[in-house]
């Protein structure tokens, strides 16, 4: 059935087309210059973004992603009808799901998708050699939010903040395994369509851009005019005295096994695994440092029908859809199951080995601030998991999460302990290897929305709020939505009543973090009885 007969548009293509695929701090703005400034070679920018596509639909009045792809798609293309548009993994997903209208989509569909709007597209992977100079970088951008030097924006941009730049070598590390996992997921994306992509490197970009030009020229079947010369770039490099003792402080902080061993090498092949973070879940060492990851201060406290706290716009884009891409990688790949007695969901433990984008979570930094604001007196244990509500999911009843939980009694340790199943079982306490063990209690509750529909629809889903544990599920004195990169969190008392109420059309998928503290408290505030068993 064709586009019309269904009663679709079809959607306008270029004559070619080609996309610039890469990850941050590679160079991709000064290549898309290059390419522009030749006339005959697209006018490639981000147009897949999410931030781009939520930025421009307002300015231009489309309605609806292929509206908005139309317009793209003509601002994209030069006269001679070639199409270029550099695109970051997170956006390329983004676009998927956008133009398939469903919140997954299988990598096996995703080539289909993209030659919908651009047939036969041609594909240059951009990747950078030194990963450790990628991450300091990446890293002083998330601080500052200073993406580039050029007399004229290449696009919509945040405000500056140059007095946030600290080295911290946490958000490093995350930084180079956050563009390793980016890196990989183009990896598998050719891999998968056996696509044999032009490779070029930021290091060879920066040495020789025109010559970098011409291979991509020539990889578009394009010709140049004898006496073309590429001006000089409005960009002016970043790295400065600061990257440079920057470098030298890591290598000098670095132990021979570290974790910068392996950070200024080759990237990963095409099928490699992103390699994670050694010390996972430390990111935020502190709660000052989550200033480079927080994209909000738009934090507040309500009191109905009890206290709890409420965020909109929580993380950075680029960390919120990391999260989201994972979320959805993992569930794609049938990781989540359905283990939870009285619970119509299907959940994902997230342990210190699997944490991946969620290890924001797990991270002292995050613990002290939903602690200070809501129970300081929390210990340093976190269970941290995943939840998936596929569409009419049932209703659960009101109740509170004033339950125990078990953990291994790690007295040595400084660190956040996160909940792990195959060292110890959270609900019994019984281990593989019979490791002395300590019982908590849950003494806050985190619900962080993240990977559903975009743009909250408003048909269910939501967190059911109640002042008696004898209300009805469907009359809660508030209801928080599940829109993305949202929170709703409370103290875990005998009066924190809630509840997820269902969702009939849409699918509702969110984090759920536990903080606690010890039983000993628990009793002397509320008594023995208050702690509701499994």
């Amino acid at each position: 059935m064709t586009a019309e007969a269904a009663g679709r548009p079809a959607p306008p293509v270029p004559a070619s087309s080609y996309l610039i695929c890469t990850t941050p701090r590679t160079g991709s703005y000064v290549l898309c210059e290059a390419l522009r400034r030749t006339g005959i070679a697209g006018n490639p920018n981000e147009y897949f973004s999410g931030g781009y596509q939520q930025y421009w639909t307002p300015r231009w009045g489309t309605r609806g992603y292929p509206a908005f792809l139309k317009r793209v798609t003509r601002i994209g293309t030069t006269p001679n009808g070639v199409f270029g548009v550099k695109v970051h993994a997170m956006q390329f997903e983004h676009f998927v799901r956008q133009v398939a209208g469903k919140p997954t989509v299988p990598m096996a569909e995703r080539r289909a998708l993209l030659e919908r709007w651009f047939p036969e597209p041609r594909y240059i992977w951009l990747r950078r050699e030194n990963r450790l100079r990628q991450g300091i970088s990446y890293a002083r951008a998330v601080q500052t939010k200073i993406w580039w030097d050029a007399d004229e924006a290449p696009g919509p941009y945040d405000t500056p903040r140059p007095e946030a730049l600290a080295f911290n070598r946490d958000l490093i590390e995350r930084s180079i395994a956050q563009m390793r996992q980016w890196d990989a997921k183009w990896g598998r994306y050719f891999e998968a369509h056996r696509v044999d992509p032009l490779v070029l490197s930021y290091e060879e970009l920066v040495s020789d851009t025109e010559g970098a030009l011409r291979r991509v020229i020539a990889l578009l079947g394009l010709e140049l005019p004898s006496d073309f010369q590429l001006p000089p770039s409005q960009f002016r490099r970043q790295s400065d005295a600061i990257t440079e003792k920057w470098l030298a402080r890591y290598e000098a902080e670095s132990s021979p096994n570290g974790s910068a061993a392996g950070a200024g090498g080759s990237a990963a092949g095409a099928g490699g695994r992103p390699a994670r973070s050694p010390r996972t879940g430390s990111e935020a060492r502190s709660a000052a440092d989550l200033g480079a990851f927080l994209a909000s201060r738009r934090w507040w406290v309500c009191t109905t029908p009890f206290r709890h706290l409420r965020a909109d716009r929580v993380f950075g884009p680029e960390l919120y859809e990391w999260m989201a891409a994972d979320f959805r990688d993992r569930l794609g790949q049938g990781l989540f199951a359905r283990d939870l007695p009285g619970y119509d969901a299907a959940a994902l433990t997230v342990t210190a080995a699997n944490a991946g984008a969620f290890s924001i979570f797990a991270s002292p930094g995050w613990r002290d601030l939903i602690a200070a604001i809501l129970a300081p007196d929390s210990t340093r244990e976190v269970n941290v998991s995943l939840h998936h509500h596929a569409v009419g999911s049932l209703s659960g009843a009101p109740h509170n999460d004033l339950n125990p939980g078990y953990f291994i009694d790690d007295d040595g340790s400084e660190d956040i302990i996160v909940a792990d199943q195959a060292v110890c079982s959270y609900r019994s306490g019984t281990t593989p290897e019979q490791r002395p063990v300590v019982e908590r209690v849950r003494s806050v509750a985190v619900i962080y929305y993240v990977a559903n529909p975009d743009g909250y629809p408003g048909w269910g889903g939501a967190t059911g709020l109640y002042a008696r544990v004898s209300d009805p599920v469907d009359r809660p004195m508030a209801a928080v939505p599940p829109i993305n990169n949202s929170l709703v969190a409370f103290e875990c008392t005998p009066f924190s009543f809630h509840s997820f109420m269902t969702n009939p059309r849409f699918e509702r998928n969110c984090m759920v973090m536990w903080l606690h503290r010890s039983k000993e408290e628990v009793v002397r505030r509320w008594g023995g009885h208050s702690i509701v068993g499994w």
